[in-house]
């Protein structure tokens, strides 16, 4: 009796009731799961970047371990990473010796332009009066906090990276143990091309972050702006953040060049010059090479950074872009989830489609 209703409750058509009820519980699932993940952000943001890391490292250990254990193969892998790391820190230590050392010369100039705004916003009732200095045990141990907390994260990170890297064999089986041979399959090729997908996107960003960052560098040593190789090195880390950082790159230069030159001719050579370089590679270079290969939306990508930044912070806004292209491909390979792909992808979704046709071929 149990069954022939189950078969016949099977067969039966959903209603626009059942619809719209499934709707909403789909809605209150994700309104949950994105409230789970900002309140979790210290555990599910780091493994987040593992996983994303998982895929880009990947294809370099299978090359590995064709000729070695798949042990060494994955501490060969993981110093990889280490190296781009160290050099990454390298990079940043070197900033941060050359502002030490000639910070001296504007030392004065900085604490004249603090007391002038100081005493322009303190009429307005803003700031509570203690100074430049009145704050400055509270910053330090809220530094010290944050500090601690990214190293936190970092080593999380490493072991989220590590065990990755070791047991990302084993989830091949388990999904055709767990799923069955179809269905296992079918998550493989989804995660192979996601793989794929996130090496392009790293290959992609980094060259054309290395572009600019030179540009930048370049430019702002000829037009005798200290600091160059900050404005290039952070010029270079923002890019990676598509579209925005391509704005927020050129805030600290342009206000140094105020600072260093005044209200002068060549602060207007330093906005327009980086201001070309910008519109340059994000409108004419970046769209000619990334429209080829990734494939979203503009609006699509504005939204998820905001949307990433607002759950996680700027990590999040760092990683948006990959978790995007990870929400658009899961999506492109299921018909229930297909119309989400297209919803995400540049143009009118004409490649989701004929992947769909390639599918089905």
């Amino acid at each position: 009796m149990e069954a022939d209703y189950s078969a016949r409750v099977k067969k039966e058509p959903l209603t626009g009731e059942h619809r719209t009820r499934n709707r909403l519980l789909a809605i209150i699932t994700v309104l949950l799961v994105v409230w789970g993940l900002k309140l979790s952000a210290s555990v599910t943001l780091p493994l987040a970047v593992a996983l994303f890391l998982v895929a880009v490292f990947w294809p370099l250990q299978q090359r590995l371990e064709k000729s070695l254990p798949r042990g060494v193969a994955a501490a060969l892998t993981l110093l990889c990473f280490l190296l781009v790391v160290a050099g990454m820190v390298a990079a940043t230590w070197y900033a941060v010796d050359v502002v030490s050392e000639k910070w001296p010369q504007y030392e004065g100039q900085f604490r004249e332009l603090v007391s002038t705004l100081e005493s322009r916003v303190r009429p307005l009732g803003i700031g509570n009066g203690e100074g430049l200095s009145g704050g400055t045990e509270r910053s330090l141990f809220r530094t010290t906090a944050q500090v601690a907390g990214i190293v936190g994260a970092f080593f999380l990170t490493m072991a989220y990276l590590i065990f990755g890297l070791v047991e990302v064999h084993d989830y091949h089986d388990k999904l055709d143990r767990s799923l069955g041979g179809g269905q296992g399959s079918r998550w493989i090729k989804v995660a192979r091309e996601i793989s794929v997908d996130f090496q392009r996107f790293v290959l992609i960003r980094g060259a054309i972050a290395l572009v600019t960052g030179f540009l930048a560098f370049l430019f702002s040593s000829l037009v005798g702006l200290d600091f160059a190789f900050i404005w290039g090195l952070i010029t270079f880390i923002l890019e990676f953040i598509p579209t925005v950082g391509t704005f927020v790159s050129m805030v600290p230069p342009v206000l140094f060049a105020l600072f260093q030159f005044g209200p002068s001719w060549q602060a207007l050579v330093v906005f327009f010059g980086l201001g070309t370089i910008q519109f340059v590679m994000g409108n004419v270079i970046e769209p000619l090479v990334e429209g080829k290969y990734l494939r979203l939306s503009p609006l699509v990508i504005l939204v998820s950074i905001a949307f990433w930044a607002w759950v996680w912070g700027v990590a999040g806004a760092f990683i948006a872009l990959p978790l995007t292209m990870f929400v658009a491909i899961a999506c492109r390979h299921f018909e229930n989830t297909r119309w989400i792909a297209v919803l995400l992808s540049y143009g009118d979704g004409g490649r989701v489609r004929r992947k769909r046709k390639k599918t089905a071929g």
